[in-house]
């Protein structure tokens, strides 16, 4: 860590705090990728980036372009001997496109166990691994440790990291059209969940709707390009991309850099059920966690509520057992398991057992 600040930070700011931060946060990312490779049996050479092309979603091409940027300007801050702009522009990658996006992107991808979605997963994988492989190479003049560990962690093939070529930028892989739709992306993403913080709505709770109005003819397809991530990353139900004479009028609009939204915070009976499924599957997983139950460990719960809040999970009863892995899920009176916890919800008591199997 002192390492990497002191190329990152000459003379010493932040200090080891830091760099701790940004080498653990990448450590974290690999974790993840070779947990869930692991339990697919994913073999990278047997899925190279020239077959697994076809498979690619938006995001996975974003990924692509973002990596090669990098390796542009780790190389030009190592040739120019300016290591503090290097070291930099990969702490830049991994905080804030590798692990804060990219990663929170596939989970969902990672999780499916659909055998219509595999090729999907596959590409996933195929992404994430070339951005750890060559992320591991290009952190090895600062981390040299750390990258040898990753690399043969992953399963690298030469003696030893320092023994690949040194990365290239691949021009071919960078898109700025989509880099630019996905910082629009990125950008309301974070503008619903400011609107969302001053309107005391909570964070898991679906939005119903909104309404995106670009300056620009383009400026709408711009975000169309991603639309399905936003209502993921943003938890809305319904985008309708509109003019400014259409636009709402019993709702205020709020200004992004290339247009404006307006967010409906009307709450209906399907969305509160959805919030409320959410809120547990988030109990749920804490226990897992708490549990110290592996990702593929199946489990059966008990689960104890008013009537109302009851019927509601019921709606949502199998979404719930498919997220958290649950043979069968049990309303009573008495929750019994391995573990059973009473949770406060939104001001209601929610008492969950958990059974391992």
């Amino acid at each position: 860590c002192f390492q990497w600040d002191m190329k990152k930070n000459p003379p010493l700011k932040e200090g080891p705090k830091n760099a701790w931060k940004v080498l653990n946060t990448y450590w974290n990312v690999v974790k993840f990728a070779s947990m869930y490779m692991e339990i697919d049996g994913f073999e990278p050479e047997k899925h190279p980036i020239a077959e697994m092309e076809k498979y690619f979603r938006g995001e996975d091409r974003w990924m692509f372009s973002r990596t090669e940027k990098m390796k542009r300007a780790v190389t030009e801050g190592l040739e120019s001997r300016e290591l503090h702009k290097a070291a930099r522009a990969l702490e830049d990658y991994i905080l804030e496109d590798l692990s804060k996006w990219y990663v929170k992107l596939i989970r969902d991808r990672s999780w499916s166990e659909d055998d219509a979605a595999q090729n999907d997963k596959l590409a996933s994988y195929c992404t994430l691994y070339y951005a750890i492989m060559q992320t591991a190479i290009a952190l090895a003049p600062f981390t040299p440790h750390l990258s040898e560990e990753i690399y043969q962690h992953m399963g690298g093939k030469k003696l030893t990291v320092h023994m690949e070529d040194w990365p290239v930028c691949d021009e071919s892989l960078i898109r700025d059209d989509i880099e630019h739709s996905m910082s629009l992306i990125q950008e309301l993403v974070e503008t619903i969940a400011t609107e969302r913080a001053k309107m005391g709505s909570k964070l898991r709770w679906p939005l119903k709707q909104i309404f995106v109005c670009g300056k620009e003819s383009g400026s709408n397809d711009a975000v169309k390009m991603f639309d399905e991530v936003l209502k993921q990353q943003g938890n809305v139900k319904d985008i309708v991309y509109t003019t400014a004479d259409k636009l709402p009028r019993d709702k205020e609009p709020t200004a992004y850099s290339d247009g404006q939204i307006v967010i409906d915070f009307d709450v209906t009976p399907e969305i509160e059920a959805e919030g409320y499924a959410r809120e547990l599957i988030r109990r749920i997983q804490q226990m897992r966690k708490d549990m110290k139950l592996n990702v593929e460990q199946y489990i059966e719960i008990d689960v104890s509520a008013e009537e109302y809040l009851t019927k509601l999970f019921g709606t949502w009863k199998d979404y719930i057992a498919g997220e958290v892995r649950a043979k069968t899920i049990v309303f009573t009176d008495a929750p019994k398991g391995d573990e059973v916890k009473t949770w406060d919800v939104t001001g209601k008591d929610i008492t969950i057992g958990i059974t391992k199997l």
